[in-house]
């Protein structure tokens, strides 16, 4: 979602999933100069993998932004893909959330080595879950060790049964106990969700707030990022917007853009190219968190050699 040139340089995609439609590149801006045109290209060899619609956004260093699509919104009407569409931001919220924890941290409000346990007594347990050896870093870099067991679509009939279901934090996590950790805390790396859903609810235990809550009032409204919204349990999406498909298998393309995400309250997010952008700017900038914190965002772990 984000790449760093010489002279600082973001960019935002907004994709709109897995299907193969033909459409013409798109630019809102005079293909004039190279940025534009690398663009184009980037967009078209996206759409040309077999993704139905793409948008992609370039932010230059003197504030020039360049926007090219690709592909179609809608396969059954061959819309264009908007140049303003909004999209669910899915996982790259996870930054939302991670930025409000070291806010906190900052703050002196919480710290990164305190356990799940202190925040959450009982709640991390069972199965050889120990939320006592449990730390909020680990949590932020996914070293936990806690298994994900969120609920997904195999088939499109579960998609139709299953997509406005709503599941709770407490219901997510209780998922998760009821495997065995893939891990010790801390010897590992493996992907969690559910290690974000733990990070939410100790903001709130935190703050008294809910960590959708903080994240606007920390971070959204202070940038204006009014495209930027958490849509709770709705399963549509504001327009504009690109439609998103899903194969279950050959003859199986199914238009899965209405659905209520299965960790609604991570990943319910839905936001622009525009926004996106602008908030990444700011956070590697260094307008929402201090140096020390920005560092600690910084700092990488080895991943499992088996991770792809």
């Amino acid at each position: 979602m984000i790449s760093t040139l010489r002279k600082p340089l973001a960019v935002a995609l907004g994709v709109a999933t897995l299907l193969t439609a033909d459409a013409a590149t798109a630019v809102a801006q005079p293909a004039g100069s190279s940025p534009v045109q690398q663009l184009r290209r980037d967009t078209a060899a996206i759409h040309a993998l077999g993704v139905s619609g793409v948008q992609a956004r370039v932010i230059a260093s003197d504030d020039r932004q360049s926007v090219a699509t690709s592909g179609t919104a809608d396969l059954d009407t061959g819309r264009p893909v908007p140049y303003d569409g909004h999209f669910r931001m899915a996982s790259t919220s996870k930054t939302l959330v991670a930025t409000v924890v070291l806010q906190l941290e900052d703050e002196g409000e919480l710290f990164l080595d305190d356990t799940v346990d202190h925040w959450l007594p009982g709640v991390v347990q069972g199965n050889g879950n120990d939320g006592s050896r449990i730390t909020i870093r680990q949590l932020l870099q996914h070293t936990s060790g806690i298994h994900d067991d969120l609920p997904g679509y195999t088939t499109p009939e579960e998609y139709y049964q299953q997509r406005h279901d709503v599941y709770g934090s407490e219901q997510l996590v209780a998922r998760a106990m009821a495997h065995a950790p893939d891990f010790p805390p801390g010897e590992g790396w493996a992907y969690s969700n559910t290690g974000y859903v733990l990070l939410d609810m100790i903001i709130q235990k935190a703050t008294g707030q809910p960590a959708h809550q903080e994240i606007e009032d920390r971070i959204l409204r202070p940038l204006g990022l009014d495209q930027t919204r958490w849509m709770s349990t709705s399963p549509t999406l504001p327009r504009p917007h690109a439609h998103a498909y899903q194969f279950f298998g050959p003859g199986s393309r199914v238009d899965v853009t209405d659905q209520i995400p299965v960790d609604y309250e991570n990943l319910s997010w839905v936001t622009t190219t525009q926004d996106e952008n602008d908030f990444f700017r700011a956070l590697l900038a260094g307008r929402l968190l201090p140096a020390r914190q920005m560092a600690e965002m910084k700092q990488t772990v080895p991943v499992s050699a088996e991770v792809q």
